[in-house]
């Protein structure tokens, strides 16, 4: 069952019909906005939560380096002859360790 409607759209009315449906476009991808932040964020980025170390290769912070598997170690950790890393990449461009009787 359709109802059919005749309305007839005058060209003063375009205007009005444009702002009515920018008004809706925009308070559809605002919500749409508001609803993808809160299904998608990850948990450490709510407010008051604190945020856990970085994971990810190359974000260890200024005060700490970046080994070759993505893991992070202390600049007192490089070249100290131990594997810090796990994959010995502290420890490279060391240097050689010579021992004299």
């Amino acid at each position: 069952m359709f109802l059919l409607l005749d309305i007839q759209i005058l060209p003063n009315d375009f205007c009005l019909l444009n702002f009515f449906l920018l008004t809706a476009l925009y308070v559809f991808l605002t919500c749409l906005t508001l609803l993808m932040a809160y299904f998608f964020d990850p948990i450490d980025q709510i407010p008051g939560v604190p945020t856990p170390a970085p994971t990810i290769p190359g974000a260890c912070g200024s005060s700490q380096l970046t080994c070759g598997n993505g893991n992070c170690y202390s600049p007192s950790q490089k070249c100290n002859f131990q594997d810090d890393c796990g994959d010995n990449s502290d420890e490279t461009n060391c240097g050689r360790l010579t021992l004299q009787k």
